[in-house]
């Protein structure tokens, strides 16, 4: 018997972002009405706390500009740093806007944080959008901002931050708890293998994998707006902790998360929902476009329904007719829900009707259907293929392909197998032209179209290193020369930090591997292992004279950039390379730290440009751990300085 269900409906909370000002506190929330230009007016004439309407931008990063763009790029960097454990504080010092411009900052930041939550919503698992970002502004371009962590990674120990919002004093939390990090991070690992799970299946059988899923490992979770916090992130869906359910944004977010990993176009999108326009609620959902149109992916209602006796794609890959702003997708004769954007989502135009894998054409005789394959070869990412798709149409049909690439300048031609010609193609240079159109022939079962790409320079074979990335010339650099090697064949962790015994090997290499003698001069270095040649060696050439006073090297102990930098000195000492180069650690903010052993090596790193400021600012980080990516960086400056 079919039963009308209710959708699983909820109001979601964007992040709220609390401004501190010299002469004032702005507070964004979500239930005031005012526009946003009333509040400034008002809070420029009174200085008084006022309450702001948040404004959001789902587009991303990449579409920002100017300020908001500078902003995001100090999160994103404050965010990594968070994950990779190089700080426990969700805090910025000193973010330097180098676009500042005061009457829009408020918006700015907003469309920023917004834009980090859309592009990062696996790394942000641990900031609480309740209690939102707060930021104080200098009026010279320099900013003070701080992430609240939400309760179930705040640390324990740190004590809570009082701030003065609308006359009344509130209290946030600014510090994560590293093993509680450690364990979500941990949970996304699960995310890797799903997606694993689904390689070599079609594009629309991934989709359907990647939504049954995340149905089967978890549960809705009917909240209201005091359980905000973590609740929503999407690391539940990936922990195997049925207690930890999520709401429709950590559905629809775990959802892009696997597209994205995927290489799969998915768009998160947020608006209202409801059986009826009426009745509709605030909800979020997925778009995945499919051969030129989009349909909808509601993977919480898809698991609502799914219990209740419907299958697992009520809503996948669905379209329905779009009248006055509002698409209906029809489930049965009982089941409909009507969707509708929020001004502030984007808003891609969704198909009338539910995907159809044949196309729209409907034929009850095999016989006369005739299958397109369409493929594509190895993008910018290794291990990333192509997206493969297959038009079925009545033989003798005129059908249009289209190369799906991951860039649009990497295609280069058309390669045709199973038949030597295509009948009446367009246009006449179709073998280099990315969307062609042709007669589907009569009496041939099938055939293939096989867009073959450029080879790009350089593709190294690391699935976690993209060409576009800012570390990818020198990831090239040291692997061209085999001198620093990744985890696996396919891993080579930019953002793991490096350990004292990783820069030795990496030396040794450099120094082509010379004979050593074994002796037992370190209690932890033992024969026979990778690192065991290569500690010895500098030892005896001078780069390395153990570990803080004691009878070891260090194996396994993170290094600092200021040791980097004593070592990579030490070594250029040894090959008598010219070190009279210098800059004065004075000219940096955090000169100060840097430790009496490596002042020296310091001023020699930074006079040949071997380590820079971080983010284009005067701070050099001594004490900061050198992740990969940035150790790689800078035996390529040491190299290229040299000539090696």
């Amino acid at each position: 018997m079919k039963q009308k269900l209710a959708l699983k409906l909820l109001s979601f909370f964007l992040s709220g972002i609390m401004v501190a000002g010299i002469m004032s506190t702005t507070a964004f929330a979500s239930e005031n009405t005012q526009t946003t230009s009333q509040i400034i007016s008002q809070l420029e004439q009174q200085n008084e706390p006022v309450e702001i309407q948040p404004f959001s931008n789902y587009e991303g990063g990449a579409r920002l500009s100017s300020q908001a763009k500078d902003i995001y790029n100090g999160l994103y960097d404050l965010v990594q740093d968070i994950v990779s454990g190089k700080t426990r504080t969700a805090k910025i010092s000193s973010l330097k806007i180098s676009h500042y411009k005061s009457s829009t900052l408020s918006s700015d930041f907003n469309k920023a944080l917004n834009a980090l939550l859309t592009d990062l919503p696996e790394q942000l698992f641990w900031y609480d959008k309740t209690q939102g970002c707060v930021y104080t502004d200098y009026k010279n371009g320099n900013l003070d901002v701080k992430m609240s962590v939400a309760k179930d990674y705040r640390d324990s120990s740190a004590s809570a931050e009082s701030i003065r919002i609308n006359g009344q004093t509130k209290y946030y939390y600014f510090t994560v708890d590293s093993y509680k990090m450690k364990r979500a991070t941990n949970a996304l690992i699960t995310a890797q293998n799903v997606v694993a799970q689904a390689a070599g299946k079609s594009l629309v059988e991934k989709l359907s994998y990647f939504n049954q899923w995340i149905c089967d490992h978890v549960n809705y979770a009917d909240a209201t707006s005091s359980s905000y916090g973590d609740l929503f992130q999407l690391v539940y869906v990936f922990d195997g902790n049925a207690s930890t359910n999520v709401t429709c944004e950590g559905y629809a977010k775990a959802f892009q998360y696997l597209c994205d990993m995927a290489g799969i176009q998915c768009y998160t999108v947020n608006g209202y929902v409801g059986n009826t326009a009426s009745s509709a609620f605030a909800h979020m959902w997925n778009v995945v476009p499919m051969n030129g149109s989009n349909y909808i992916v509601d993977v919480t209602n898809n698991d609502s329904f799914l219990n209740s006796g419907f299958g697992y794609e009520s809503f996948f890959l669905a379209g329905g007719p779009t009248s006055n702003g509002w698409t209906t997708i029809t489930v049965d004769s009982l089941n409909k829900a009507m969707y509708q954007y929020r001004d502030d989502s984007i808003k891609p135009v969704i198909s009338n009707s539910n995907y159809n894998s044949n196309s729209g054409y409907q034929t009850s005789d095999s016989s006369t259907r005739q299958t397109v394959r369409v493929s594509g070869g190895v993008v910018y990412r290794y291990g990333e293929t192509g997206r493969s798709t297959s038009l079925t149409a009545p033989m003798g049909t005129r059908v249009t392909v289209k190369a799906d690439m991951a860039r649009n300048d990497l295609f280069t031609k058309w390669e045709l197998s199973g038949i030597d010609a295509l009948p009446n193609v367009s246009p006449a240079n179709w073998e280099t032209s990315e969307t062609i159109s042709f007669d589907l022939p009569i009496g041939v079962t099938s055939l293939n179209l096989t867009a073959v790409v450029k080879e790009l320079p350089g593709v190294l074979p690391y699935y976690d290193v993209s060409y576009s990335d800012w570390f990818f010339d020198a990831a090239k650099y040291v692997y061209d020369r085999g001198i620093m090697t990744g985890f696996n064949e396919t891993t080579f962790g930019p953002n793991e930090c490096m350990a004292r015994d990783h820069l030795v090997t990496i030396l040794y290499r450099l120094e082509g591997e010379p004979a050593v003698n074994y002796e037992p001069i370190f209690s932890d270095v033992p024969d026979n292992t990778y690192f065991t040649n290569a500690v010895l060696w500098a030892k005896q050439v001078g780069i390395t004279t153990g570990y803080q006073d004691t009878d070891e090297f260090g194996v396994g102990v993170l290094i600092t950039r200021e040791q980097f930098v004593t070592m990579l000195y030490r070594y250029a000492k040894y090959k008598g390379l010219d070190i009279s180069n210098t800059t004065s650690i004075d000219n940096y903010q955090d000169g100060n730290q840097v430790s009496t052993f490596s002042k020296e090596a310091m001023e020699w790193a930074l006079g040949c440009g071997i380590i820079k400021g971080q983010n284009n600012q005067p701070v050099i980080d001594p004490q900061g751990q050198t992740g990969r990516a940035a150790g790689a960086t800078m035996i390529m400056r040491f190299m290229e300085h040299y000539g090696l």
